[in-house]
């Protein structure tokens, strides 16, 4: 299985760990560290449990010379929800990864969002991930490949959403339908006449009801629209 995660870059430092070398620790120093829309512990749970290296790509400007380093964090409050140790293209083990990152200058050099693919993953890290942080599964899909299609050999076949919030909360003791009724009860008794909006407008405590059924409904991954 492969897991494509996005990554955003971040202002904070990159502090070295003890490396092995001093190769390791100049490596380090360079590094831009990058957030990745992801939760170690639930997607791949044996990089922090054994140490497990799963190959990490980027998806984009692969026909480009890496012009930046970046370390990956993952979206947990937890200090071990990173990547500690990539695999490079000859198999060997690095602190860091390569990446191309256009805008190659001091000053906007790193910003902005790009893709990677995890690979090797499957259903043994899906079984043994937890929701540490209350991070749920996933958006997923299954794609396959035929020569000869009009896609250029390579089919989605089915494509299915994250885990949406109220799942999660079901699972950590919570109803979610209670919450949500327990909001409109409150959102209505706090509305009054002077809260209606304009003629064809919500009143606030409606949109407030609407707004948290859709949080509801939500990933607990992040998103963007552009």
């Amino acid at each position: 299985s492969v897991l494509a995660l996005e990554l955003d870059r971040s202002d904070c430092g990159v502090a070295a760990e003890g490396p092995s070398d001093a190769l390791e620790a100049a490596k380090l120093s360079q590094a831009v560290p990058c957030l990745g829309n992801v939760s170690i512990f639930r997607s791949a749970i044996d990089s922090w449990a054994i140490g497990q290296p799963f190959p990490l790509v980027p998806l984009a400007n692969l026909h480009r010379r890496p012009n930046r380093v970046v370390k990956m964090y993952d979206l947990t409050c937890d200090s071990d929800g990173e990547v500690k140790r990539f695999v490079t293209s000859k198999g060997s083990l690095s602190p860091v990864l390569p990446v191309h990152i256009a805008g190659d200058d001091a000053a906007d050099a790193g910003e902005g969002r790009f893709l990677c693919a995890m690979f090797l993953l499957g259903a043994y890290q899906e079984s043994m991930g937890n929701y540490h942080n209350l991070f749920g599964q996933v958006c997923s899909a299954t794609i396959s490949s035929a020569e000869g299609s009009e896609t250029g050999g390579v089919e989605i076949v089915r494509l299915e959403r994250a885990e949406p919030a109220s799942s999660i909360l079901a699972q950590a003791g919570y109803d979610p339908q209670e919450m949500k009724d327990r909001v409109e009860t409150r959102a209505a008794m706090n509305a009054s006449n002077r809260e209606e909006g304009e003629e064809g407008e919500e009143a606030p405590s409606s949109r407030l009801a609407a707004l948290f059924d859709g949080l509801l409904q939500d990933s607990s991954y992040l998103f963007h629209t552009k």
